[in-house]
């Protein structure tokens, strides 16, 4: 048995060095999944779950109403209106 095992290491040994000296292409996909891979996961904390079942729950709840901010811009002055504003301003002093 051991000289079995040793002619498959000799034989891996020479592929080995065979196919080291070949071109080898590598897509971006292989790349993506090595690198996907070789990342570490995330830990899903308890507190994260139910934090983020929390919100997606109260967001559906919301009117769309709710859901709008709200403007706290001025409003343009027209120029049409200028000498009537002006007008009203002075008759208030």
């Amino acid at each position: 048995m051991s000289s079995g095992a040793s002619a498959t290491k000799r034989e891996t040994r020479e592929h080995t060095a065979r196919a080291s000296g070949a071109h080898v292409l590598i897509t971006e996909q292989e790349v993506l999944f090595g690198t996907a891979a070789a990342a570490p996961l995330r830990r899903r904390r308890p507190i994260d779950i139910v934090s983020r079942a929390l919100s997606s729950a109260r967001a559906r709840w919301q009117t769309s109403a709710e859901r709008k901010p709200i403007r706290h811009d001025r409003p343009s002055r027209l120029g049409y209106l200028e000498h009537s504003l002006m007008s009203r301003e002075m008759d208030r002093l």
